[in-house]
């Protein structure tokens, strides 16, 4: 068999019998270009943010019925290297291709689909639709006026489409098939491929062909449940106002004013801006619905979400009279605290509270968002949350809350991490607090408005006593916001932070950034670069991946949460040990994670990459997050580390400065490169590095993994460099200036061994 497209997407859904599925992998185990190529399709499929080609679209590719006529294997000899050439060459027509075969393989494996609905099939569908959408209003909202400000007409709501997929689950009352897979998809020489055993082609070509059949049905049902039933003539189509699940609250008197025209932030101009509009929330005006772009599994946090392909609506869709009454029923059966729902991919942690206990557990994706929630995301996750209209992505190692405003918007607070935000309607708004940054974005969320708040400390200050470091910033991405400064809750601020008005514009490719050493004022900073993670955000490698789907289907099957990373962190893989240990850390606990910085036993101990990763992406903010985690993270070192070198691993990993390295702490680093302990001749070497920032060539001279004679010669040097007097952070010539500005000398998550990327900066002239 041939590799190519077709037949890699064939092998990926698992569509081939059992011998051809062998043969063809092991052609792409074999194949350098396959397996990134099946690398790529993975990506490109995982990623929300992608999009689908126009369901309106000219073109080889633009246009559905290629895809569908390539799917079915009936696109013109001469048009198919042309369809695949552009296929492999941009991404979005890739994961759309790549989907929608994997939907249509999912739907072939069941037979169930091949069977009509009755009529009591068809009203349990359509109860458990409308019991869905009752909870994603919100998200259809959002999703459908993106669709009407970008002018694209072809991105629909991933959740809403999730509903349809969930409805068609719930009418089969989890039978699932046994049947062998049925080959759905022939080779680019159009030779049909071999069905498996037990089914035959014709029957693959029926079960897919009756699948869209009832994704045409379900579609008019959801274009009703938008379209609310109403549509006005031609040119102006508009829909009646759909009620929200949960009305907020009115807005306060002064909300209701039209505020005085905002000055700029960056210049102080005077910019007519529009009043804030009341807390309430109204659908945009709906269109017919033309496609289903994406779907997303609602229980299974571990599975990606997939593209879907174009799907038309049906003729004549349902009524919403016949279905009045089930919706009802389903929106009295919806919590009534929820503002939102999780969404996005892979893993959330929520902090839930009872009588007996405070704990970290999993929060699946699907789960309604109450009023106010403390959430948290481990390494190598960006989940999603949707409340009120508004999409927040956070990024990994973020803890934020979620809380809502006196006026009922919607506040996200950045404890530290990292957050993007963004809405579709133009009359959506955000409160934000993110360190001494306390506002409401009352206009731009139609572009991202990125969150960033990073914890600090100074070397050698004691966790305990001393507050760590806060930083805040806010960007505007490629359009500008309307910022105004508020108290907590979204209450009027009595003195507004220096540096800027109370309210005004921030422009494009601006920020505005805070201190917890001067904060009384805030900046406002011109960047040439914006950091890559707004829009892109961070793109797991291949093993941080896997181990990111290990521990999704860990914390899925195993409760409570500790226990389930408990087991992980013993799994014969370092990734895996290594992102659970992570995990473990960020809810405050710290055994697990000394035990693997300690070890030295061959299949437990890291590589020296593996260990700079691990510590520099724990200790630090363990450290920075006050005495609490301070001094559980110190008792794991007595308790799990070797022994008799707890003191000595806390002094390097807390650091030194140069008070301390004058009283002789520079000559008992240098003493420690000859430690039996790996763990301690790690650490002196990375306090070392720290301190003085050798270049690169001296930083290799040493290795505390290396055999003795190896070690030696780099010892020397060091000492040769404590003989000279150059252990000392003051020799750096950032270090007085940034200890005279009250700056960290070095910041944890800019440490030379895991360098961190950041805007190019410069400050505006006020």
């Amino acid at each position: 068999m041939r590799l190519t497209l077709r037949t890699l997407l064939a092998w990926l859904d698992g569509v081939l019998p059992d011998g051809e599925q062998q043969e063809l992998g092991a052609k792409v185990s074999s194949s350098v270009v396959a397996t990134h190529l099946v690398d790529r399709i993975r990506t490109a499929v995982g990623r929300t943010a992608i999009g689908a080609p126009k369901t309106d679209g000219r073109g080889l590719t633009e246009d559905p019925n290629s895809v569908a006529e390539y799917l079915d294997n009936t696109l013109s000899s001469d048009q198919l290297e042309a369809f695949e050439r552009i296929c492999i060459e941009s991404e979005l027509h890739l994961a759309e291709v790549a989907a929608c075969h994997g939907l249509l393989a999912e739907l072939a494996r069941d037979p169930t689909v091949q069977h009509g609905l009755h009529g009591d099939e068809r009203q349990r569908i359509q109860q458990r639709l409308w019991g869905l959408l009752a909870g994603l209003k919100d998200r259809a909202a959002t999703e459908h006026g993106a669709t009407k400000s970008a002018g694209d007409g072809h991105h629909e709501s991933r959740e809403t489409a999730h509903a349809i997929r969930d409805a068609v689950a719930a009418s089969t009352a989890a039978r699932r098939p046994t049947a062998a897979a049925v080959q759905s998809v022939a080779d680019p020489q159009r030779q049909p491929v071999r069905p498996a055993a037990g089914r035959s082609s014709l029957a693959a070509w029926a079960a897919a062909a009756v699948a869209v059949a009832l994704l045409l049905t379900l579609a008019g049902v959801l274009a009703w449940s938008l379209l609310g039933g109403n549509l006005t003539g031609a040119g102006g189509r508009e829909s009646q106002e759909v009620a929200s699940v949960e009305p907020p609250p009115p807005a306060p008197a002064v909300e209701n004013a039209s505020p005085p025209p905002e000055a700029s932030v960056a210049t102080g101009a005077t910019t007519e801006v529009p009043p804030a509009q009341p807390a309430q929330e109204a659908a945009p005006p709906a269109q017919p619905v033309a496609a289903v772009t994406a779907v997303e599994p609602l229980n299974d946090p571990a599975v990606p979400p997939v593209a879907m392909a174009a799907v038309q609506p049906a003729a004549e869709a349902t009524p919403p009279a016949a279905l009045q009454g089930a919706e009802q029923a389903a929106s009295s059966a919806e919590p009534q605290d929820a503002v939102g729902f999780v969404g996005g991919e892979g893993v959330l942690l929520h902090l839930t509270e009872s009588s007996e206990t405070t704990a970290w557990s999993f929060f699946p994706v699907g789960s309604p968002l109450q009023k106010r929630e403390d959430l948290l995301v481990p390494p190598a996750f960006q989940p999603e949350l949707h409340v009120r209209g508004v999409t927040i992505r956070l990024l990994p190692e973020t803890r934020a809350v979620l809380s809502l405003d006196a006026d009922g918007v919607p506040r996200i607070e950045v404890v530290f991490g990292r957050a993007v935000a963004r809405a579709s309607r133009a009359d959506a708004r955000l409160g934000i607090t993110a360190g001494g940054l306390l506002g409401t974005v009352d206009a731009g969320l139609l572009n991202p408005v990125a969150i960033e708040a990073q914890l600090d400390r100074f070397p050698g200050a004691d966790p305990a006593s001393t507050p760590p470091l806060v930083r805040s910033r806010i960007y505007a991405a490629s359009r500008g916001l309307a910022w105004r400064q508020t108290a907590a809750g979204g209450l009027p601020v009595e003195r507004p932070l220096e540096g800027i008005d109370a309210q005004g514009m921030l422009d494009a490719g601006m920020s505005l950034e805070w201190s917890s050493n001067g904060p009384g004022r805030v900046a406002v900073v011109r960047n040439r670069v914006l950091p890559s993670w707004i829009e892109s955000g961070v793109r797991p490698e291949r093993l941080e991946k896997a181990a990111g789907e290990a521990l999704a289907a860990k914390v899925a099957a195993t409760a409570p949460l500790a226990r389930a990373l408990r087991e992980l962190a013993a799994d014969k893989r370092a990734e895996n040990r290594m992102l659970a240990a992570s995990t473990l850390a960020l809810i405050g606990e710290f055994d697990d994670l000394i035990e693997q910085l300690s070890a030295e036993s061959p299949g437990r101990k890291l590589e020296q990459r593996q260990w700079s990763q691990l510590q520099n992406a724990t200790v630090p903010l363990a450290l920075a997050r006050g005495g609490n985690a301070a001094t559980r993270l110190y008792d794991s070192f007595v308790n799990r580390g070797p022994h008799g070198k707890a003191d000595a691993i806390w002094a390097m990993a807390r650091g030194f400065t140069d008070e301390e390295l004058v009283a002789g702490a520079d000559r008992a680093l240098v003493e420690a490169l000859d430690d039996p302990s790996l763990v301690v001749r790690r650490y002196a070497s990375k306090a070392l590095i720290d301190i003085t920032q050798p270049t690169a060539v001296d930083r290799t001279r040493y290795r505390p993994d290396g055999q003795p004679d190896m070690r030696r010669e780099g010892v020397l040097w060091w000492k040769n460099q404590l003989e000279k007097g150059q252990i000392r952070r003051g020799s750096l010539a950032s270090g007085s200036a940034a200890r005279a500005a009250g700056e960290p000398a070095v910041r944890a998550e800019e440490s030379p061994e895991s360098p961190a990327e950041g805007p190019a900066e410069e400050p505006v002239e006020e």
